[in-house]
C-alpha cells in the first residue's frame, strides 16, 4: 500500500516547486550569477544581455526562473519564477506563502483574492483568510490571488492567476490594485 501511495504522490512531489528551491534562489538576491549558479549547482539555459544588463533563464520540469540585473552593480536584483503552461503549481504557492507567513522576518504588505464575476473581492486580508476563501470556493480555479511580503528592503510577490503561478523577488514594490 505504501508503494502505491508513493507512486501516486511522486508526480506532485517532483513537479512542483519546493520551498527549498525558492529559498535557494531567494538567498542569492543581491549576489552575482556565479554565486547563484554555484549555490543551485546549475548553469543557465539561456542568457540575454540588453544595454549591459544580463538576464539568465533556468529551466526545471514544472517552472522556469528568470534572473535579472537591474543596474551596473552586476548583482541579481530581480528573480521571477513562472509555472510552465499546463502545470498547476498552486500547492507550491500555498507552501511558499505558508512558510513566509510563519517567519516573522517577512512582513505581509498586500493581499488580494478575487474572481472575474465580482462575487469575491477581498483586499489586504491575512494569509489564513486567503486560504479559507480558496478552500471554500465552489470553483477555486476561477480565483485570482496574490500576496506580497517584505523582508528588509526586498519584496516577495506570489501570484496565482488563470491556473498559473508567478513568484517575483524584487526591490521594486508596486501595489497591484
Amino acid at each position: 500500500m505504501k508503494k502505491i501511495l508513493i507512486a501516486l504522490l511522486c508526480p506532485y512531489l517532483f513537479y512542483s516547486q519546493s520551498v527549498s528551491q525558492y529559498l535557494s534562489f531567494a538567498s542569492s538576491f543581491g549576489k552575482t550569477f556565479q554565486e547563484l549558479e554555484k549555490k543551485i549547482n546549475k548553469k543557465s539555459d539561456d542568457t540575454n544581455i540588453d544595454f549591459g544588463l544580463e538576464t539568465r533563464a533556468y529551466t526545471y520540469p514544472s517552472f522556469s526562473v528568470l534572473v535579472h540585473e537591474k543596474d551596473d552593480s552586476k548583482k541579481i536584483l530581480d528573480i521571477s519564477f513562472i509555472s510552465k503552461k499546463g502545470i498547476n503549481n498552486k500547492e507550491s504557492w500555498y507552501n511558499i506563502c505558508k512558510y513566509l507567513n510563519s517567519d516573522k522576518n517577512y512582513v505581509l504588505m498586500q493581499s488580494l483574492v478575487k474572481d472575474d464575476g465580482g462575487s469575491v473581492n477581498l483586499h489586504n486580508v491575512p494569509f489564513e483568510q486567503i486560504v479559507d476563501t480558496v478552500r471554500n470556493s465552489e470553483d477555486p480555479e476561477e480565483l485570482t490571488y496574490l500576496i506580497t511580503f517584505r523582508k528588509d528592503d526586498v519584496y516577495y510577490l506570489l501570484f496565482y492567476v488563470n491556473g498559473n503561478t508567478m513568484f517575483t523577488i524584487t526591490k521594486t514594490y508596486k501595489a497591484y490594485y
